[in-house]
């Protein structure tokens, strides 16, 4: 009987003051499906429900800091690099904000 293969997620953070500047106050529903169809249509990823998953932190005192975590799995370093290049196309990409861990 084979394991089950572990995922290997890389993280994407953006800021969420950045999304409400683009989308309008609260609407993070729009992003998500901007991000979703980035990793299918940009880097050509079938099973993007699979590997994606949409995360909010908004647990530092600061709100400039609250960033939605967008996570993928087991990309190659092309197909990344291609996903952070939709991200900046969209205006989400914060250079500042991919140091949080």
């Amino acid at each position: 009987m084979s394991q089950p293969s572990t995922q290997h997620w890389r993280a994407i953070y953006i800021p969420l003051s950045q999304i409400e500047s683009i989308y309008g106050h609260g609407n993070f529903d729009d992003v998500g499906d901007e991000l979703v169809y980035a990793l299918r249509e940009i880097c050509g990823i079938e099973d993007a429900d699979r590997r994606c998953r949409l995360d909010v932190d908004s647990s530092h005192v600061n709100p400039w800091f609250h960033v939605l975590i967008f996570e993928v799995a087991d990309m190659y370093e092309e197909e990344f690099e291609k996903l952070v290049a939709g991200v900046k196309k969209l205006k989400l990409w914060d250079e500042s904000f991919q140091t949080i861990k």
